[in-house]
């Protein structure tokens, strides 16, 4: 079995991509397979949100260093993981640019606002200039209001297609279910208690899970 990597992405802190590497676990796992995260963020949070968990976990997480990733990744498909996600440092480095080499798809994250997007923005330029295949992600978006997006939204997806980057198919609310899964070293899918949040990480992981499959169709998207 072919063992699939996908690296999440954002030039710039604060963006959730995190927390969105752990719910792509807790997605992930319910398809069976050894899942395993790498920690590759220096300041390891995701690491020590998940020290309390169990050894029989369904997802493990390793810290890392993204010059090691090689190796680390040859050590996984030994191990025989079906799914290998990268939380990435939030730096643009040669190292950066090896993890993007490294993986089936790259999902940069950004809420919509206009730093969270200019970061944004440069991370997909530069997975598209190494010809790797990258999906943008808005995370952390206000809810809708009777159904219309707020100003807020529109202006940033209009933003991000007049710089002809199309966003994903699948946007991540901001939901306080999220940081309490986050705050117990789990998914939204282990903590339970909020289905419009488990429902919109299944619907993004089958949206990834395409976006990997394509062939080979590489660039912004």
């Amino acid at each position: 079995m072919t063992m699939r990597t996908l690296a999440v992405m954002s030039l710039k802190g604060g963006s959730g991509k995190t927390t969105l590497s752990l719910n792509l676990a807790g997605a992930a796992q319910r398809d069976g397979g050894p899942i395993v995260l790498a920690d590759a963020d220096p300041q390891h949070s995701l690491s020590e949100a998940l020290a309390s968990r169990a050894p029989s976990a369904p997802y493990s997480c390793v810290p890392t260093a993204l010059s090691k990733l090689f190796q680390f990744k040859q050590e996984c498909q030994r191990q025989g993981a079906r799914m290998l996600i990268i939380d990435t440092p939030p730096v643009l480095s040669a190292d950066l640019s090896q993890a993007v080499n490294f993986s089936d798809l790259c999902v940069v994250v950004a809420r919509p606002t206009i730093l969270d997007l200019n970061a944004a923005v440069k991370s997909v330029r530069m997975v598209s200039r190494l010809n790797g295949r990258v999906a943008l992600l808005l995370n952390q978006v206000p809810h809708a209001r009777q159904g219309i997006e707020t100003p807020l939204v529109r202006n940033a997806i209009g933003a991000l297609h007049a710089a002809g980057i199309p966003t994903s198919d699948v946007i991540i609310r901001s939901r306080a279910a999220y940081q309490y899964a986050a705050s117990r070293g789990c998914s939204v899918l282990e903590a339970g208690g909020d289905p419009a949040a488990e429902d919109e990480m299944l619907s993004l992981w089958r949206h990834l899970q395409e976006r990997m499959q394509e062939q080979p169709a590489l660039g912004v998207g």
